[in-house]
């Protein structure tokens, strides 16, 4: 199809003159406009020379128009130009850090991680203090050479781990009594602490319900007849917690994992908190205002349970107790203050006994 056509004719004027020339000049190219131009009468020769001047000149416009539509398909579609190549790698590098900052952003206000080494808590017993009204630590400040040192109120956790017994791979406790090794391990236990305890003040001897357990205490506390025996079902031998990582020749049965727990966490409640400072005792010239005011506690119990209570008195990962080694009548020490620290004395020390006396089952 033409893109532009030219019509010529002549047209009447009704019989009052000469006739006109009628141009009627149609171009497609441009928004298919048609152009119509009106001559009196005169030669044709000199329209037909202004029409193709005229269709020259539409000639040309379309040629430019084509150009210019040619250089933005180029520009626009297939005929496009590559850009560098450091140019998508930018753009693609730009994208993904972008991309890493909303989402560190993004999760962690709405994950956030716990700290991987939190700072040590001073209050670590305020949800189950016994005091109906325990004083937090509000000024731990380092200690001042240059200043007396502060009285403190101090409670020493004695744990012992019960000496050995028989029929291990037996369930039935009641036959889980003390092997002649194990007597001996707890007679040698209570003759150590009675040197290392002598004239302190002890307040309690604290056991498990389970034979073994007894069978040791009760031979521990004939070296302090004057201190009172408690038996405690709460510090009996279990699972305290999931052990991270799993032992490699031990699993915990599903019902162990269930009702140990809560029952050993209820007994570290119990028997962990701060003491409170008394005022120092009346009277002149005593010298016991300056002096700490210490109390000795001993509990004969489980290898399981002392590794608990150990972890968790520190404020290490308690579920990492399973790490931890604790041999037959091993002696462990934690003092608590009234400032809220907890420092380890000794873990299962067995120092005491002769190596042939020195047994884990």
């Amino acid at each position: 199809m033409r893109r532009s056509c030219v019509r010529l004719f002549a047209a009447s004027r009704g019989g009052r003159g000469p006739p006109l020339r009628v141009l009627h000049l149609h171009h497609r190219a441009l928004s298919s406009t048609s152009h119509l131009f009106i001559f009196r009468a005169g030669p044709m020769h000199q329209v037909r020379h202004f029409a193709g001047s005229y269709k020259a000149r539409f000639e040309s416009l379309q040629q430019q128009k084509e150009e210019g539509e040619s250089r933005s398909e180029r520009r626009e579609g297939g005929g496009k130009t590559p850009a560098p190549i450091w140019v998508p790698v930018a753009m693609a590098l730009i994208g993904a850090a972008t991309g890493m900052f909303i989402y560190d952003y993004v999760a962690s206000y709405l994950f956030p991680k716990e700290e991987r080494f939190p700072s040590w808590d001073f209050d670590w017993d305020l949800d189950w203090h016994p005091a109906p009204h325990p004083v937090p630590p509000t000024d731990i400040r380092p200690m001042d050479p240059s200043k007396p040192k502060p009285r403190r109120a101090i409670r020493e956790i004695i744990l012992i781990r019960h000496g050995q017994y028989d029929n291990v791979e037996v369930e039935d406790d009641e036959k889980h009594g003390l092997t002649d090794i194990g007597k001996e391990q707890a007679e040698l236990t209570g003759q150590r602490l009675k040197e290392l305890l002598k004239g302190k003040i002890v307040m309690s001897i604290c056991h498990s319900n389970m034979k073994r357990a007894r069978e040791s205490a009760a031979i521990i506390a004939k070296y302090f007849p004057k201190v009172e025996v408690i038996e405690d079902p709460d510090l009996a031998e279990g699972v305290p917690a999931i052990p991270d990582p799993p032992s490699r020749n031990w699993s915990p049965s599903p019902e162990d994992e269930a009702k140990d727990p809560p029952r050993i966490e209820r007994a570290f409640q119990k028997y962990f908190w701060r003491p409170l400072l008394n005022p120092p005792p009346p009277g002149p010239n005593l010298g016991k205002e300056k002096k700490d005011q210490i109390q000795y506690e001993i509990f004969v119990i489980h290898g399981n349970v002392i590794r608990y209570f150990f972890a968790r008195a520190l404020q290490f990962n308690p579920n990492g107790w399973l790490r931890l080694a604790c041999f037959n009548c091993g002696i462990t020490r934690l003092s608590l203050d009234n400032n809220g620290y907890v420092s380890a004395r000794e873990f299962g020390n067995v120092g005491h006994l002769p190596p042939d006396k020195i047994t884990y089952h």
